[in-house]
Order: structure tokens, then C-alpha cells, then sequence
């Protein structure tokens, strides 16, 4: 198909298209910002180009959601999935590729142009769960991060598990069940490979069935191995149109399509009862898979010794109320699904989006207790980071990102042998950060754009001077560990005069209202405080500040216009914020972005408040991930520099007799930290286990009500301050009557 390149010169009269200009555009707009906007719309229009070309086909479970009325149609011009985002993202543990489980249950590679989907044929009829609302249900074990699909049409039932595999190739592989309950000859499942992704329509151009390896090959690679000879082979393209499994050849081994449409079915009768079909995805485009023999049962039992293991070994938080527990549990699950994916993310050039994502994944496996692997995100993105010969805000974001990655590292873990290997890559960084903040009289002076993703206006903000301070604060924290004191005083005396810098302009900001900048956008001046700001603002600056944000909205989560959806990132930043400051409306925020009863945990970017659907950005974001756990960790417990508070805002509900909450083996700047609580009729204890590396100073215990400490010879009561009692010690258990 010819289509028209968004590259295309501006105003090019035979191709009627226009590419639009900076200067076209009645507000200022980044361009740099511009041009990743046009490929958008460009691979919108494409979509729109093609479904329009082939309107009778078979789509994903995102077009017809586009339409209010839930039908293959729509109004623009352009098609995104704006619809349905909510995915969940699984792999190997091993490979940066990863897979993505729609709402429907299919499954698409995140960088590649096919989808598999999995249908039932009863006679002539076709039944997909792309066409149907609320029958797929979606689950990820928190133990061993299998994730697991069922649905349901009538007496046909299918339920579905991926477990990873790592052989020759890096691979996944999808055990179905398949079930009739009653006698149907006529019934047939189908393993369908399509022509589309969660983002695209089109691009697969050939695919052939090999019967002797019972082999899918797409691009002239096996990618895709059935344990099980299929009793029939459909397939259509943009010629014959689509599979239509009551007419045409059954047996086809080969489809090729210039329009990029070829789609092959695998089809296998189920008569009465129930049997199991294995399928194997080679993750990676360009090695093949082996058709050996391949015992799939030890391999699923291998994930999940393995899986479970790593799991089991990390933090345990047992939070009030089984939403809570379950969502951080969910985050552990999904986010060592990313962790071979940012490491094998190049980290030479100087790219802030890069190093933000591994700043995130980073943090989030060090709070999650994840030492090791989040060591070798750090060192791989310190010694590999090099500035370019021109430096601008955009390099020394990249810069500021990295040290803080090692810096969340190295306070959970207290490394001191890899501080010393690395601190010369911390300093050189931290001086170049430094030298360009001293510069810096105004954020507008010092900057005309911004660096916070979906904000395409040509405008400087705090946020990105929020990051750059956060990083002096970690080089200076460094610098202290590593008795290098003239660089600590250095950096921290840089941070006090930045400081007043970005909450001047924050204050102005948030002040002028919509004619300075919109509510969604300066939300993201709550950044200055938690978490790049922490230790470096008073608390009553970021009482202020937080304040101020939370006030500014018109309500709670962060609602974006722009895109459809609450915010997650920031509403979950700010929810710490508020949290932190006292106030109950974070509550507010998390329990919205809490998924309901029933429905699967997942991480969008943005999450429609109507249909609790991903409205844009990634469906399974990291740095959702990220803010959610430390928001579930920090209701349980802060560690300051000198005192570990427990509950900073408690909530009655949570002391209701018998009620119970654990913190098991949880990383923080004094060690490990295991903690039980128990709610009796008359009593609440606090259990104290394991003995840290590092006792805290002193301990604060934050109630919901008056009750009386009972004082015992481990311990001393330093102060009682309303509800919030402040002991030194680290006792066996402390004991508190109703």
C-alpha cells in the first residue's frame, strides 16, 4: 500500500498532505515535541487509511471501543487506541522483549505488527472475545507472576497460563485448556495469527505453516510452535478478505499479502470434554525456535520455581485491606517483567526518557528488595553514561536521572564497596549537573521547554530543575557516605540556592492559574517536594507547596483533558505528597486508581474514569509502578535520617479487631525491616523481628485513637505527642491498650 510519509516536504500539492509548522500553530509548541506528535498521527492515519481499505474484517478489541456505540466504526480521520491501553506486559525475565495481554486476552509483541488471538468456531460461526465486553478475565499470581486468562461462550471455556522459557531461544509459552462441556462435533478452537498489535493495523505481509516443525514462520523466522498437529489451517489477506472458515481451502500452508493483512488460523476440533494445547512464542524477531522435543509441563514448573523464588525473596507487605496488598504484590509481579528490558536499553547517549525509565525500575526493585538486580541497572547506566560535546537541559536530565538511580540503590543497600568503585562517575556527573544549575538565575531564563511526557507546549517547568536538584541532594548524600566532604557541602549548597529558584516558580505557576499554565500540567510542581525534593524543602514549604497543587485541581486523581484519563503518575506523587503532609484526600486518590472487584491490576499511564480503561500512554508503566509501591510502602512506614515512622496517617478502620498487617524484609536506609501488627479487642501490638543493620534513632508510632503504651525494660518512651508516641530501642514488641 502507498502511503503518504509524515517526512514529506510541507505543502507538497500532489500528495495534499501538510505537514504542520511550529509557526502554523496559534500557541507555542516544542519541536522536538512536534515531530514525535506528527509520526503519531501518522501511524493514525495509516490505521484509518487501512481499516477504511478493509472495513469487513475482524478487529482488535480497541477499534470498536473508539465508538461510544462499541461499533467498527469511527469519525476521524484518524485511529489510536485511546480505548483500551489497560494491558499487561509478561516475558521470560530474561529478554528485553515483551508481550502484552489485552483486555481480550490478545497477546502482541510490544515492538512488532502481529497479534494472537483465540477464537471458537461452532458450524459457520465465529466466536471472539474481541467482540464481546466483560467475558475475558484477566489475572497475574503475585506469587510467580503467571498470568492466567479465562472466558466463556456458552459451553465452550478456555483458560489460558503463560509461563516463560529459556532455551536456545528466549520464549514464552501459552498452556490452554479447552473445554466442551456438552457434544458438539462441530466445535473448533482456533490459534489465529493477526495482522495488528495494541498500536497498529498492518505490517504482516507473509506467513507460512510448516507441518513437519508444526511451525508458524513470519519474516522467514519460527516464532511460533504447536505441540499439537491442528486438524485444519484457514487464511486470508487483503485479496480473498478474511478467514471465513465455512468457505475456501482448509489445508493452506502459505499467505502472503502486499497490504500487510495475511492472517492464518490453526484450527482443532474439540469434542465433549476437555484437552490441552501447548504453544510456544519466540520473543526475539530474528532467532528462531527449536523444534526439538520440548517438555512444556517441566518447563512451567521450572518458571514458577524460579519466578515464585525471586518473588518470595523480596519485601512483603501485608497492607489494610486486601485491595492494597494485592495492588503491591501486582507491582513486584509486573515489574521484574521489565528489568532485562531497560538493562539492554542503551544508556551511552544522553536521553532523558531512557534514563527516567530506569530510574524507576531501578528504585522500584530496590524498595521492592531486589538488591541485585537493581545494582546492575545502576553500575551499567553509571559507567556507560556519556555526555555529548554540546550539553543542554535534556543531557544533564539524562545525568541527574542516572545519579539518583544509583542513589535510591545505594540508600536501601548501604554498599559501601560499590560506592567507592563508582563515586568517580557520581562526581563527574554531579559537577556537570552543577556547573550548569549555577547559571540558572530563572527556570524561564534557563530554559523555553520541558520535559514531561504528554506536555507538548513550548514552556521551561520546575519539574525538570526539581529533577536536577533531587540529583545534587543524592550527590551531596553520596558524597557524605563516601567521606568525600568538600563535595557534599558543595552540592548541598547548591541545592539550598536551587531550591528558592523552583518554588518561586511553582508559586507562580500555580498562582496564575490557567492563564500561565493548565491545572494537569503544573500538578507535576508537587515533584519539588516527594520525591526529588525530600530533606531539601522545610515542612512548611512543602506543606505549602502540596497545598497548593492539591488545591489548584479541580478534583482528585489529576484529571488531563488532553488525553482523556486521570494522570496516574502524578496523582500517585501527589497522593505520597498528601500523605506525608496529613492530609486524608491522598486517600481519595489511590482508592480510585485502585481497580475494582473483579477487574485485572494494571498500570496505565492514564485510566479513563468512565470505563476504567487505558486512555493513553503505556498500559503497563513503570513509573506508575514505581510511585504506587512507594505510596503502599510509605502508608506503612517512612525512614527519615533519624527516625522510622510507622502509619504517618492512620485510618481508624485499619485497628478493627483482628485485623492484621505484616512488613516483612523491607528495604530502607537503616536495613531490613520486619515488622507484625496485631488489632485485638483491647489491645494493638507491634511486633519488632529481625534486628536491622542499623537501629533508627528513634521510632515514631502513629495511632488513630488515645490509647495507653505500656512501657517495658527493651525501650524508652522519649515523648507522647497526641496520638503518636516516640520511643528509642528496638523492642520485641510494644504493647498499646485501647
Amino acid at each position: 500500500m502507498n502511503l503518504i510519509p509524515w517526512s514529506r516536504a510541507r505543502g507538497d500539492r500532489n500528495s495534499g498532505f501538510v505537514t504542520p509548522a511550529v509557526h502554523d500553530i496559534p500557541v507555542p509548541a516544542d519541536s522536538r515535541k512536534l515531530g514525535l506528535l506528527g509520526a503519531q498521527a501518522m501511524r493514525g492515519l495509516r490505521n484509518f487509511l487501512i481499516f477504511q481499505r478493509f472495513p469487513s474484517y475482524g478487529w482488535p478489541y480497541w477499534i470498536p471501543r473508539q465508538h461510544p456505540g462499541g461499533e467498527a466504526a469511527v469519525s476521524s480521520p484518524v485511529i489510536l487506541n485511546r480505548s483500551a491501553r489497560d494491558w499487561i506486559c509478561f516475558s521470560n525475565q530474561f529478554s528485553p522483549e515483551i508481550l502484552r495481554i489485552d483486555p481480550s486476552g490478545m497477546i502482541s509483541a510490544a515492538d512488532e505488527s502481529w497479534a494472537l488471538e483465540f477464537w471458537w468456531m461452532q458450524g459457520d460461526s465465529l466466536i471472539r472475545a474481541q467482540n464481546l465486553d466483560g467475558t475475558v478475565i484477566r489475572t497475574r499470581d503475585t506469587r510467580t507472576s503467571v498470568v492466567s486468562t479465562r472466558w466463556k461462550s456458552g459451553s465452550l471455556d478456555v483458560a489460558q497460563s503463560l509461563y516463560g522459557a529459556r532455551g536456545a531461544a528466549d520464549e514464552v509459552i501459552v498452556r490452554s485448556e479447552i473445554q466442551n462441556l456438552r457434544s458438539a462435533g462441530d466445535a473448533s478452537f482456533l490459534i489465529v495469527l493477526r495482522p495488528y498489535s495494541n498500536d497498529a493495523i498492518g505490517g504482516l505481509d507473509a506467513i507460512e505453516y510448516r507441518k513437519d516443525t508444526k511451525s508458524l514462520r513470519i519474516n522467514g523466522v519460527d516464532r511460533f510452535l504447536s505441540d499439537t498437529r491442528p486438524d485444519m489451517v484457514f487464511a486470508g489477506n487483503g485479496s480473498m478478505g478474511d478467514i471465513t472458515p465455512s468457505t475456501g481451502d482448509r489445508g493452506v500452508t502459505k499467505i502472503q499479502c502486499v497490504q500487510g493483512m495475511a492472517t492464518m488460523a490453526l484450527g482443532f476440533r474439540v469434542k465433549k470434554g476437555a484437552r490441552i494445547i501447548n504453544l510456544r512464542i519466540g520473543l526475539s524477531g530474528s532467532r528462531p525456535l527449536s523444534s526439538a522435543r520440548f517438555n512444556h509441563d517441566q518447563a512451567a514448573r521450572e518458571y514458577v520455581e524460579f519466578s515464585g523464588g525471586k518473588l518470595s525473596a523480596g519485601a512483603q507487605l501485608s497492607l489494610p485491606g486486601a485491595a492494597y496488598t494485592e495492588m503491591f504484590g501486582a507491582c513486584k509481579a509486573a515489574i521484574v517483567h521489565h528489568y532485562s528490558r531497560v538493562l539492554a536499553s542503551s544508556s551511552r547517549g544522553s536521553s532523558p526518557d531512557i534514563a527516567a525509565q530506569a530510574y524507576h525500575v531501578c528504585s522500584a526493585l530496590s524498595r521492592m528488595g531486589f538488591t541485585a538486580e537493581a545494582l546492575k541497572i545502576a553500575t551499567h547506566y553509571l559507567k556507560n553514561f556519556a555526555y555529548p560535546e554540546q550539553r543542554s537541559l535534556r543531557d544533564h536530565l539524562a545525568a541527574a536521572f542516572t545519579v539518583s538511580l544509583y542513589a535510591d540503590y545505594f540508600l536501601f543497600s548501604r554498599d559501601d564497596d560499590s560506592l567507592q568503585e563508582v563515586y568517580p562517575a557520581i562526581k563527574r556527573l554531579s559537577d556537570s549537573i552543577a556547573e550548569f544549575t549555577r547559571s540558572v538565575r530563572s527556570i524561564d531564563s534557563a530554559s523555553r521547554v520541558n520535559f514531561i511526557d504528554g506536555f507538548d507546549m513550548e514552556v521551561a517547568h520546575a519539574h525538570d530543575f526539581s529533577v536536577l536538584m533531587g540529583a545534587l541532594r543524592h550527590g551531596s548524600y553520596l558524597a557524605r557516605c563516601a567521606g568525600i566532604f568538600g563535595d557534599e557541602t558543595k552540592y548541598a549548597a547548591e541545592v539550598s540556592r536551587l531550591k528558592g529558584i523552583v518554588l518561586k516558580w511553582c508559586a507562580s505557576a500555580l498562582a496564575g492559574g490557567e492563564t500561565i499554565m493548565p491545572a494537569e500540567f503544573a500538578a507535576y510542581c508537587i515533584t519539588a517536594a516527594w520525591p526529588h525534593g525530600l530533606n531539601a524543602l522545610t515542612p512548611e514549604d512543602t506543606r505549602s507547596l502540596v497545598s497548593l497543587v492539591a488545591d489548584s485541581l479541580r478534583g482528585l486523581p489529576v484529571y488531563n483533558p488532553s488525553y482523556g484519563g486521570w494522570d496516574s503518575y502524578i496523582s500517585l506523587v501527589l497522593a505520597t505528597n498528601l500523605l506525608l503532609a496529613g492530609d486524608t484526600r491522598c486517600f481519595t486518590i489511590l482508592d480510585k486508581l485502585c481497580p475494582a472487584p473483579g477487574e485485572a491490576v494494571t498500570f496505565t499511564d492514564f485510566k479513563n474514569p468512565l470505563t476504567a480503561r487505558g486512555a493513553h500512554g503505556e498500559g503497563e508503566s513503570p513509573k506508575v509502578m514505581w510511585a504506587m509501591s512507594a505510596l503502599l510502602r510509605s502508608m506503612l512506614f517512612m525512614d527519615y535520617e533519624h527516625r522510622l515512622e510507622i502509619m504517618p496517617l492512620p485510618r481508624m478502620e485499619w485497628f478493627e479487631p483482628g485485623s492484621e498487617m505484616v512488613i516483612l524484609r523491607a528495604p530502607s536506609r537503616f536495613g531490613g525491616i520486619s515488622m507484625r501488627i496485631l488489632c485485638l479487642p483491647h489491645e494493638v501490638q507491634y511486633h519488632f523481628t529481625d534486628l536491622p543493620k542499623f537501629v533508627p534513632p528513634e521510632i515514631v508510632i502513629n495511632l488513630p485513637f488515645k490509647a495507653k503504651i505500656k512501657i517495658e525494660s527493651d525501650f524508652i518512651l522519649k515523648k507522647e505527642v497526641g496520638n503518636s508516641y516516640i520511643i528509642n530501642g528496638w523492642p520485641s514488641v510494644v504493647r498499646f491498650t485501647r
